[in-house]
């Protein structure tokens, strides 16, 4: 066995431990697979919306970082349940980008309103 693929089950082993004590006594919730999935992919989602908004080689503390991370969470969170709102009023069987941008305008502060992200035209 190479040595790198050695390294990879040693750390694979030490980090299955360590997530064992830490879930010891714990009792997992009943969730659906279909909202576990959806809440997945939106955490994924922010998370790609969070590391974007860090700008080129800056270093921040994981205090604003987690400041940074909850921040983005809750304007997305208020933002998608804007848009659904407007989807739903609307008629339509999916979120258009009319929807977002409305969803943005009344979320965000009005002085950030006259620059809300207008969607490129190629």
């Amino acid at each position: 066995m190479a040595a790198a693929t050695k390294r990879y089950l040693r750390r694979r082993k030490r980090f299955r431990a360590q997530t064992r004590r830490r879930h010891a006594g714990r009792k997992r919730p009943m969730k659906s697979v279909k909202s576990s999935k959806r809440q997945k992919r939106s955490a994924r989602i922010r998370a790609k919306m969070a590391t974007r908004l860090r700008t080129g080689r800056m270093r921040m503390t994981r205090d604003a970082w987690g400041m940074l991370h909850s921040f983005v969470d809750g304007i997305y969170k208020k933002v998608s349940g804007e848009a659904e709102r407007l989807r739903r009023k609307g008629g339509r069987p999916s979120i258009i980008s009319s929807d977002v941008q409305s969803a943005l305008r009344q979320v965000m502060p009005r002085k950030y309103t006259r620059r809300v992200a207008y969607s490129k035209s190629r």
